[in-house]
């Protein structure tokens, strides 16, 4: 995704508020927080619009901010470690690059990250498709960043709390995202219809909150495949999955 979202965060505002405190206490320690959720259930878009309302905050204007998402192909060695951390050569108030091209060494970053002297957000998004040497380096990195004032984010499916690194960091915690109410599903689908332009029926619009099981993404979907459409399909036809609803609008 670039640019502005145009359909605004929908029953996500407590995990808003606990990114915002979790932000704060960076002051006095460091702070990890596990981002953990099912495949369609926002964790990127909670993040991007979190962090794009963060730009804009002028207090946090000076933060350093590294960002890396994993990728389920096209990987290698070191990619994401190599991606997070090669912006801290670009950071405001260097006047050269501090850290060489290849560097993969967590002391490096910890001493870059002491002589910038400015707090950092550090987010590794779909952490569960990291490669594996980067993910040693950043359990090293948790393990030995015990006095420097960063918030890590780290975003991942359910299925890999086990796997997660840890650290010894001041303070871990996990913020679970959970399905969406049906009223905040319905909040969610009038929306998306109003930024298509279309009207989704009543019938339509239960049949999407019934399949969709709380999963946001579905119901996003679920309104472009109307959108593309016309509505000219039988009720209670819609597709059980998120990607069968994408796919015939690629298609199209």
């Amino acid at each position: 995704q670039t640019g502005p979202d145009t359909i605004p965060l929908v029953g996500r505002y407590e995990l808003v508020k606990m990114l915002d405190d979790s932000c704060r206490e960076v002051a006095d320690h460091p702070v990890v927080l596990h981002l953990i959720g099912e495949p369609g259930m926002g964790k990127s878009r909670l993040l991007r619009e979190w962090l794009n309302d963060t730009v804009r905050q002028s207090e946090r204007r000076e933060w350093i901010r590294l960002y890396v998402h994993g990728v389920p192909y096209g990987g290698y060695p070191l990619r994401a470690w190599t991606y997070l951390v090669k912006s801290l050569s670009d950071s405001p108030g260097n006047a050269s690059p501090l850290l060489p091209e290849a560097a993969t060494a967590v002391e490096d970053v910890l001493s870059l990250l002491r002589r910038l002297n400015r707090p950092a957000i550090m987010i590794v998004d779909d952490l569960h498709w990291v490669d594996d040497p980067s993910c040693r380096l950043l359990t090293s990195f948790l393990e030995t960043a015990t006095t420097l004032p960063v918030f890590v984010i780290l975003a991942y499916r359910s299925s890999f709390i086990s796997e997660a690194p840890r650290g010894i960091l001041s303070v871990h915690r996990r913020a679970f995202l959970r399905g969406l109410r049906r009223v905040e599903l319905k909040q969610l689908i009038e929306a998306i219809a109003r930024d298509r332009r279309i009207d989704v029926p009543r019938e339509r619009s239960e049949e999407t909150i019934r399949k969709a099981q709380g999963n946001p993404l579905y119901a996003i979907e679920a309104v472009g495949y109307f959108s593309e459409t016309g509505l000219n399909i039988f009720p209670d036809s819609l597709l059980s999955s998120p990607s069968g609803l994408l796919v015939p609008q690629i298609r199209g």
